[in-house]
């Protein structure tokens, strides 16, 4: 006895959409569901020549597209590697440049044992200067010279103590007579007079 019942292959190596379509309810509930529909309109596309079937060759033109599809995505990542690799260097190209060009822009430079000279080739003190005046003399000192005094060092003859004095402003009278004003409040007097 033959059968009547039609299968989805009317011609060899082919599907037949409708009769996929007929029994398309996946999960047998007689409910068609979305997932029911996105299934049939997946089989709609795949039918690439619009005559109601699926044949072998469009399914071989839909694998080829999956394979081309996935080496486009593989070379768009390369390019996106490429791309962020490029502008990382291209950061430190530049950050490099700005530090060559604030070095170069510099009027003063250290020579090869440290020492900063200008452009005409003077040196430069970057030390802090000492000078050693007997306390006596100090009032006899260029006031010039003066307003740059910042701390002194007095050795106390009595007993051989040294003490440190932050000077915070003075008085000059005369190349005889002075006042100095210390961070601590005191006042050191000379008097030559």
């Amino acid at each position: 006895m033959a059968s009547n019942k039609v299968t989805p292959f009317h011609k060899p190596g082919c599907l037949n959409i409708n009769d996929l379509l007929n029994g398309i309810d996946l999960d047998g509930d007689g409910v068609i569901d979305e997932e029911d529909k996105r299934l049939a309109a997946t089989l709609k596309l795949m039918d690439t020549d619009g005559d109601g079937t699926i044949t072998l060759r469009e399914l071989v033109k839909i694998g080829q597209g999956k394979m081309e599809d996935e080496n486009k995505i593989s070379n768009l990542r390369k390019m996106i590697i490429a791309v962020v690799l490029i502008a990382i260097i291209f950061c430190g190209v530049m950050l490099g440049l700005m530090v060559a060009a604030n070095e170069a822009s510099k009027e003063d430079k250290p020579d090869s044992v440290g020492s900063l000279k200008t452009i005409d080739g003077k040196y430069i003190s970057t030390e802090m200067t000492a000078s050693a005046v007997p306390l006596g003399q100090l009032a006899s000192v260029d006031l010039k010279d003066l307003k740059k005094l910042k701390n002194i060092l007095v050795q106390d003859f009595n007993n051989g103590d040294y003490l440190f004095y932050t000077i915070t402003g003075f008085t000059w009278i005369s190349t005889s007579f002075m006042k100095l004003f210390t961070a601590r409040g005191d006042i050191i007097i000379i008097d030559n007079g």
